[in-house]
C-alpha cells in the first residue's frame, strides 16, 4: 500500500536523523563508547521504523493517532542528531568536564525513544501482531541500554570541576591538567596545544551565539588551562621512543631490501623474520623466486604479518622530524634572516601543510602566525601570495584559528596592503573575507580606521575573479554595523545598502534612505546605486513605508531621477503607477517631491508618454489646489515636457480649467522664473496646436498681457511668449486686437536680430501675418522698414530655417505692394542729373520713380530679387511658392510690369520658374503665372527661353488645374505654340 505523503515525510525525517547521527559519532572522542553503542540501538530502530512503513495504520491518511506518535518518534531523533552535533562540535576539554552529564543526556533520550514507542502501541490499535512484538522488543532494547562514564573521563572531570572550585591558575596545575587529558586522549603531549586552540574555538562560538552561561564556564575553563607549558619541541622525543631527538636521520630499517626506498606497508616474511614493503615482497615471489631475498635461502612458509611495530616506529620517527621542520622554518621566518632562506622556510611550510591537517594545527600551537604576518609587509609579491594561501587555510579551520590569526595582528597589515594596492589579485581581500566570517574577525576589521572604504576601493577596482569575494567581506561587515554600510555606499559599493533597505526593520530602512538622499552625487554613482538594485526596494517603502520612511524614498527617487543615465531604468521598474498614484498624498513634502521625480523623468519623451498612459494629467492639473509654489512648479515642469510631444495632453489641459489659472499665476508676483518658464512653454504648446489654439485666448485682454510680458524677459521666456503671439496671429479673431499693440511689431523687428533660431522664426511668422495690407496702412510698414526690417528679413532669406524664409518671404511681399505708393515721381532735371550720373537723384530700375529701402518698402533698391530667386531656386515647394508670389507683385500693374519683367529674367529667374513645375500644386501655379507674364513680352519669346519652358507647360496643360492649365496654354500662346483660337486658353 502507497504511504501517505505527509507520513512519508515524517519517516524520511527519521532516517536522516538516525543516518546522520551515525556518521558524526565517529568524530566524538569523549564517551566514544557510549556514542558509538547509541549508533548500535539507532540502527536496530531504523530497521524497525522501515517495517513501520508497511503497516496500514501508518500509511493510511485517516490514522491520525498513529502517525501522531510516528511524528513525536521524528521529533525525539531530531533532538538526538543536534546533540550530536553540538558534541562533535565541541572542544574536547568541555566534553571531558561535562562527560557525567553527556551521559545522563543520552540516558535521558533514550527514554524518550521508549515514551515514543509506547504511544505507538497504545494508538495504533491496527498493528499485526509480528509488528508489535517488534515494537515491544526494541523498547525492551532500549530500556536496558545502560550508559556509563569511563573512568579516566570522570577522574578528569572531578580533577577540572576541583580546580574551577578552588580557584586556581598556576602553569604548574596548568600543565599537569593538560598532561594527563592529553595521556587520556592518546595525544603527544606537545599536540595538546590543539586542545587549548579547540577550548578558544568554543569561546568565540558562544560569544557569537550569546549562550551567557556556557560562556563564563568556557572563560574559566581557559583561564585555568592556557598557563599550561607545552615543550620544546626539540625535547619531544617519549622516553621509550628509539629515536634521539639530536639525531633524525632515517634509520636503515625503514627501508625496503628489495626497492632500496622507505616503506609505506611494512609486512614481515614469517619464516625468515625480514621485513619488506609488500608490494615489493608479492612481485619477488610472483616472479617465481622462492628463496628469502637476504638469506637466499628456500623458504618454506610464505606467509606475511604485517610490522605494526615498525610502522608505528616510522610514523612516530617523521611525525617527530616534521614537528622538527616546522619549529625549524618557524624560527627561520621568526629571525627574518636572508630573502632566501625566509623563502625556502616559507615553502617548507607551505609543502607541511599539504601533508596533513594536523600539522596546521601544529602552526597555531608553535605561535607560527605572528612570524608569518611579520614578514608580509616587506615580502616580495610572490612570497606574499604563498603567505597568503599559508593564512587562509588555517583561518578555514574555524573561529578559534581565525582568532589566532586576528591576535597575531594580520589584519592592519592585510588592510595596508589592499590600500597601497587595490586592484591586487587575490590574497588580502580573500583572507580578509575569511577573517570576517567570525565576529572576532568582524570585529577587528572594524576597529580599524578607514577599512570599510579600503575594502570598498578594493570591490571598484579589482578583477571580477575577486569581486565577489571583496562584495562578500563588505556584506559580513556591514551585516550588523550600519556605520559600515554608510561608509560603503559612500565609498560607491551599495549592495549592503539596498539589502539592508529592502529587509532592515522600519529604523533602518530609514537610516538607509537617509544616506541615499546625502550622498555625494554624480552620475557614475547614482547610476551604480541604480544597478544594485535600489528601485524596488524604494518603491516598498513608498507605498508602505510610515510618513518618514515615504519621504525619505520620495526623496531618493527625486535625487535618482535627475540623471539621464537612471530615467529609463526607473521607468521600466513599474514605478511610474507608484509615482503617480503618490501624488494624491495628504503630505505636502511627499507630493513636492513625487512630481519633482515626475518632472524629471518626463524630460524622456517616451517617459512622458507612459506618465501621460497612467492617467497623470488630470491629477497633475489638480495640484493647482494646493497653495504651493512649489508644488505648482514641478506640476508644471511635469506637463510641460508631457505635453510637448503628446496631442493628448495638450487637449486636457485645453478642456480643463487650467488655463485662466495659468495666467493667474503668471501675474503673480511670486511666480518663480522656472515656473513662468514652463506656463509660458505649456501655452505656447497650445497656441501651435490648430486643435487647442483657441484655447488660449479667453480672456482677449491676455493678448495685451502677452505683448507686455515681451518686455525684459529673458530668453527662453522671450521665446516662449513670442510662439504664443505668433500662433495668436494666425488666428482671425485675435490679428486684430494684435495690430493694436504698436510696440510688437517693433520687438519682432527687434527680435529678427537674435541668434535664437525659433525666436527669429516666431518673429518673422508674426510679421508676416501683421503686415498684410488688409489690416495695417501703408504708415504702419513704412515704419517698419524705416526700422531696418528688409535688411534683416533679406538676412533671414540667406541664413536660417525653411519656416523661417517662407514667412519673411511674404512679408516681402505684402511690404512690396505698397512701393507704387510710396515711390518719389522725379522731375525732368532731376531725371537729367540721374542720367549724368548724380547717384543722389538714381531712379528705381522698377518702378517710375526714386525708390529707397528705408524711405520705401522696394525689393529692387533693397536687393531681396536675388535672395527670392534663390529660395525658388532651392525648389522648397512652400518656401517657392511664398517667394514667386512676392516677386509677383514686381509685375503687377501696366505701368511697371515689363521694367518688373526685365529686370527677373535679368537675374535668371526662368530657369528656377521652370524647375519648380511640377513640384507642388501652389508653387506650380505661381511659376506657371509668372512665365505667362514674361512670355507675354515680345522680347522673351525667343527659342533659348521657349525650349526651356515648353516641355515643363505642356505637361501642366495637362495636369495641372483649372486656373494653371489656362495660365500654361496662354503661356504656349504667346511663344506661338498653342493657336490663338484654342479653346484652352478660354477654359482652361
Amino acid at each position: 500500500m502507497p504511504v501517505d505523503l505527509e507520513t512519508a515525510d515524517v519517516m524520511n525525517r527519521i532516517f536522516k536523523s538516525i543516518d546522520e547521527t551515525k556518521g558524526l559519532v565517529s568524530h566524538i572522542v569523549v564517551c566514544k563508547a557510549n556514542f558509538l553503542m547509541m549508533a548500535y540501538y539507532l540502527l536496530d530502530l531504523r530497521q524497525l521504523v522501515e517495517d513501520l512503513s508497511r503497516e496500514e495504520c501508518f500509511t493510511n491518511a485517516t490514522s491520525l493517532e498513529a502517525q501522531a506518535s510516528l511524528q513525536s518518534l521524528a521529533d525525539t531523533l531530531e533532538a538526538i542528531y543536534s546533540f550530536t552535533k553540538c558534541c562533535k562540535n565541541s572542544s574536547r576539554i568541555l566534553l571531558l568536564y561535562q562527560s557525567n552529564a553527556l551521559v545522563d543526556q543520552i540516558t535521558k533520550q533514550f527514554g524518550e525513544l521508549v515514551h515514543c514507542l509506547s504511544l505507538m502501541l497504545q494508538r495504533s490499535t491496527m498493528l499485526s501482531s509480528t509488528t508489535e512484538v517488534q515494537i515491544k522488543e526494541m523498547q525492551n532494547k532500549l530500556s536496558e541500554a545502560l550508559f556509563y562514564v569511563e573512568p579516566e573521563h570522570e577522574k578528569i572531570a572531578q580533577q577540572l570541576s576541583q580546580a574551577l572550585k578552588n580557584g586556581q591558575a598556576d602553569d604548574s596545575l596548568a600543565t599537569d591538567l593538560l598532561c594527563v587529558i592529553s595521556t587520556t586522549l592518546n595525544m603527544k603531549f606537545y599536540e595538546a596545544g590543539e586542545l587549548i586552540q579547540e577550548l578558544k574555538g568554543d569561546l568565540e562560538t558562544a560569544r557569537i551565539e550569546r549562550r551567557e552561561e556556557e560562556l563564563i564556564l568556557l572563560q574559566s575553563l581557559h583561564t585555568l588551562l592556557n598557563p599550561a607549558v607545552l615543550p620544546d619541541v626539540n625535547l619531544l622525543v617519549p622516553e621509550d621512543s628509539p629515536f634521539s631527538a639530536n639525531d633524525l636521520a632515517i634509520p636503515s630499517s625503514f627501508f625496503c631490501p628489495i626497492t632500496r626506498q622507505i616503506m609505506e606497508d611494512p609486512v614481515m616474511l614469517a619464516e625468515a623474520g625480514y621485513t619488506y614493503e609488500r608490494s615489493a615482497i608479492l612481485k619477488w615471489f610472483e616472479g617465481g623466486n622462492t628463496i628469502c631475498p637476504n638469506t637466499g635461502k628456500e623458504l618454506e612458509n610464505f606467509e606475511l604479518i604485517p610490522n605494526l611495530k615498525l610502522k608505528q616506529n616510522m610514523e612516530e620517527f617523521f611525525d617527530l622530524k616534521r614537528h622538527k621542520t616546522m619549529l625549524h622554518a618557524i624560527q627561520q621566518i621568526r629571525s627574518q634572516g636572508t630573502s632566501t632562506d625566509v623563502e625556502e622556510s616559507v615553502n617548507t611550510v607551505k609543502q607541511l601543510l599539504d601533508v596533513n591537517l594536523k600539522y596546521k594545527r601544529l602552526l597555531v600551537t608553535l605561535d607560527g602566525i605572528q612570524p608569518l604576518v611579520a614578514i608580509l609587509k616587506p615580502s616580495t609579491p610572490q612570497l606574499k601570495e604563498k603567505i597568503f594561501r599559508i593564512l587562509f587555510s588555517i583561518a578555514a579551520l574555524g573561529d578559534e584559528y581565525k582568532a589566532s590569526i586576528v591576535e597575531a595582528k594580520a589584519v592592519p597589515v592585510l588592510l595596508r596592503i589592499l590600500q597601497r594596492n587595490p586592484a591586487v589579485n587575490g590574497g588580502p581581500v580573500q583572507l580578509l573575507w575569511e577573517l570576517s566570517k567570525s565576529e572576532a574577525g568582524r570585529a577587528a576589521i572594524l576597529d580599524e580606521k578607514a577599512s570599510v572604504v579600503v575594502v570598498a576601493s578594493a570591490f571598484n577596482l579589482c578583477t571580477s575573479d575577486q569581486k565577489l569575494q571583496a562584495e562578500q567581506l563588505l556584506y559580513n561587515l556591514c551585516e550588523h554595523d550600519s556605520t559600515a554600510i554608510i561608509q560603503a555606499a559612500t565609498s560607491g559599493v551599495f549592495g549592503p545598502l539596498v539589502r539592508k533597505l529592502a529587509s532592515g526593520d522600519e529604523d533602518l530602512q530609514l537610516k538607509m534612505a537617509e544616506t541615499i538622499c546625502t550622498l555625494n552625487v554624480n552620475e557614475k554613482s547614482m547610476h551604480s546605486l541604480v544597478g544594485a538594485g535600489v528601485i524596488q526596494p524604494l518603491l516598498n517603502l513608498l507605498q508602505h513605508g510610515t510618513e518618514a520612511c515615504k519621504l525619505k524614498a520620495a526623496k531618493a527617487f527625486e535625487l535618482l531621477s535627475s540623471f539621464d543615465d537612471n530615467k529609463i531604468a526607473i521607468a521600466r521598474s513599474g514605478s511610474l503607477s507608484v509615482l503617480v498614484k503618490a501624488v494624491t498624498s495628504q503630505f505636502r513634502d511627499i507630493v513636492t517631491l513625487v512630481l519633482a521625480t515626475l518632472a524629471n523623468l518626463a524630460t524622456e519623451k517616451q517617459i512622458a508618454a507612459e506618465i501621460e498612459h497612467e492617467g497623470a494629467v488630470l491629477q497633475l492639473i489638480g495640484m493647482f489646489t494646493w497653495e504651493d509654489i512649489n508644488i505648482h512648479e514641478n506640476a508644471l515642469r511635469t506637463l510641460d515636457h508631457m505635453a510637448k510631444d503628446n496631442r493628448m495632453v495638450r487637449q486636457s489641459i485645453a478642456h480643463s480649467k487650467a488655463i485662466p489659472k495659468f495666467y493667474s499665476l503668471l501675474q503673480s508676483e511670486k511666480i518663480s522664473p522656472s515656473c513662468k518658464t514652463s506656463i509660458l512653454n505649456l501655452v505656447s504648446y497650445l497656441a501651435e496646436d490648430h486643435s487647442t489654439r483657441s484655447a488660449i485666448v479667453n480672456p482677449r485682454t491676455i493678448v495685451g498681457f502677452f505683448v507686455r510680458l515681451l518686455k525684459g524677459q529673458s530668453s527662453d521666456e522671450r521665446e516662449a511668449v513670442l510662439a504664443i503671439l505668433s500662433a495668436m496671429a494666425k488666428m482671425e479673431e485675435t490679428k486684430h486686437i494684435m495690430v493694436l499693440e504698436e510696440s510688437l511689431l517693433q520687438i519682432s523687428v527687434e527680435c529678427l536680430k537674435s541668434d535664437r533660431l525659433k525666436v527669429k522664426e516666431c518673429a518673422v511668422v508674426i510679421l508676416s501675418k501683421l503686415t498684410d495690407p488688409n489690416l495695417v496702412d501703408k504708415s504702419v510698414q513704412l515704419n517698419l522698414a524705416r526700422l531696418g526690417m528688409i535688411p534683416l528679413l533679406i538676412d533671414v532669406l540667406k541664413n536660417d530655417s525653411e519656416r523661417a524664409k517662407q514667412h519673411a518671404a511674404v512679408t516681402l511681399g505684402q511690404l512690396s505692394m505698397q512701393t507704387p505708393n510710396l515711390t518719389e515721381k522725379q522731375s525732368f532735371i532731376k531725371k537729367l542729373l540721374a542720367k549724368l550720373g548724380f547717384a543722389k537723384y538714381k531712379t528705381c530700375k522698377v518702378h517710375a520713380g526714386k525708390c529707397s529701402a528705408k524711405g520705401t518698402l522696394c525689393l529692387v533698391e533693397s536687393e531681396a530679387v536675388p535672395q527670392l530667386i534663390g529660395l525658388i531656386n532651392d525648389g522648397r515647394n512652400r518656401s517657392a511658392q511664398r517667394a514667386i508670389e512676392a516677386l509677383l507683385t514686381l509685375v503687377k500693374g501696366s505701368e511697371n510690369m515689363e521694367k518688373g519683367i526685365d529686370y527677373l529674367v535679368k537675374n535668371d529667374i526662368i530657369v528656377p520658374l521652370v524647375q519648380i513645375i511640377g513640384n507642388n500644386e501652389n508653387s506650380t501655379e505661381k511659376a506657371v503665372m509668372m512665365l505667362e507674364r514674361i512670355f507675354k513680352c515680345q522680347k522673351y519669346r525667343n527659342p533659348r527661353y521657349a525650349n526651356l519652358a515648353k516641355q515643363a507647360l505642356y505637361t501642366t496643360m495637362a495636369t495641372g488645374n483649372t486656373d494653371t492649365r489656362k495660365a500654361a496654354a496662354t503661356a504656349l500662346m504667346h511663344l506661338g505654340m498653342v493657336p490663338k483660337s484654342s479653346t484652352y486658353a478660354h477654359t482652361g
